[in-house]
């Protein structure tokens, strides 16, 4: 964060992102938007519709070696199974280009 305002961390481009919507109680979505601090400011990061989703559509102007999808289950499910997030899994998808 700089002057208050959200700011790039990392050169790749961030694609999709899969993960528990904590506007939809904690269900495994898609995060669509980011939105700014500033209500008036336009979205810190929005979605690629063409290079987003499990199935990325031919329109997107990444290659599939262009890419990275990361997948991610928090260690404390695979320990604790009294937890019941064994199965959980967050994704992102990445533009290795930077």
């Amino acid at each position: 964060m700089k002057n208050g305002k959200l700011t790039a961390i990392n050169k790749k481009d961030l694609l999709w992102l899969y993960l528990p919507d904590f506007e939809k109680d904690g269900a495994m979505d898609e995060i669509k938007v980011i939105k700014s601090k500033d209500p008036n400011d336009p979205p810190f990061w929005t979605q690629s519709e063409d290079c987003g989703g499990f199935r990325v559509k031919s329109e997107c102007v990444y290659r599939a070696d262009e890419m990275e999808l990361i997948a991610f289950t928090p260690v404390e499910c695979t320990k604790e199974k009294s937890l019941h997030c064994d199965k959980l899994v967050a994704y992102a998808r990445f533009s290795k280009k930077s």
